[in-house]
C-alpha cells in the first residue's frame, strides 16, 4: 500500500497530467521512464511513487513550483 504522501504527490501529478492532456505515455517519455512505472505510481494499491528527482521534472513539463507538488505542510 501507498503511503499517504505519495498517495497525495501522485494525484496532484495525475491532475496535471490529465489537465494538460497527456496520456501515461507521453508523461512517461518526457521523464525517461517506462508506462508501467507510470502506471504503477499511479495505482493507489502499488508502493512505488515519485522521487525528487522526478518531481523537479515534473515541475517542469507542467510549469509550476515543486511546492504545488507536495502538501503544505506534514500530514
Amino acid at each position: 500500500m501507498k503511503s499517504r504522501i505519495k498517495l497525495i504527490i501522485a494525484q496532484k501529478v495525475k491532475e496535471l497530467r490529465l489537465k494538460s492532456g497527456f496520456s501515461m505515455a507521453d508523461l512517461a517519455e518526457r521523464l525517461d521512464v517506462t508506462y508501467q512505472f507510470i502506471s504503477q505510481i499511479e495505482d493507489e494499491t502499488s508502493t512505488k511513487g515519485y522521487n525528487i528527482d522526478h518531481l523537479n521534472e515534473i515541475a517542469k513539463i507542467f510549469k509550476c513550483d515543486l511546492w504545488d507538488l507536495i502538501p503544505q505542510k506534514p500530514i
